[in-house]
């Protein structure tokens, strides 16, 4: 299993992930509560979604990679390793392979935590997804999950 966030640097990932899942919901099913899964195509409620990886990314600069990370369900992402070939595929059909060969290169640096501003991307993550959220009148994450039921 990937590397554990603590910290500042996990209070960052979870407002980045929870952003990505909304996004990922509206921009697959129009709906913030429901999206597909990058790998199997299958819907499922946002609450079996992770903010899945296209390349391991929990240690080094593709952490919070809008373009390569993507909603996945958990069955893919944690007991399918990711389905790393049929993503990677899914990814070259969307960018181009050059434009992923190139983020992966990118991503393969390090993590420079000292340099690192996770309040800032906290915040800057909270802001979208308060932007995404309040067109289908919802003020927060938690209320979006109690909400509404697949």
């Amino acid at each position: 299993m990937a590397k554990s966030l603590t910290g500042p640097a996990k209070t960052a990932w979870d407002a980045f992930a929870q952003w990505n899942r909304v996004k990922g919901c509206i921009e697959t099913t129009g709906r913030p509560f429901v999206g597909v899964c990058v790998t199997c195509d299958k819907r499922f409620h946002i609450t079996y979604l992770d903010a899945g990886h296209c390349f391991a990314g929990k240690g080094n600069a593709r952490l919070f990679h809008e373009e390569l990370v993507n909603i996945q369900c958990r069955i893919c992402n944690q007991f399918r390793d990711g389905r790393s070939k049929k993503y990677r595929k899914r990814m070259d059909e969307k960018y181009g392979v050059e434009q992923v060969d190139i983020w992966k290169a990118e991503g393969n640096k390090p993590i420079p935590n000292k340099d690192m501003d996770y309040e800032a991307i906290k915040i800057k993550y909270r802001e979208k997804l308060h932007a995404l959220l309040i067109p289908f009148g919802y003020n927060n994450y938690e209320e979006l999950k109690k909400g509404q039921q697949y």
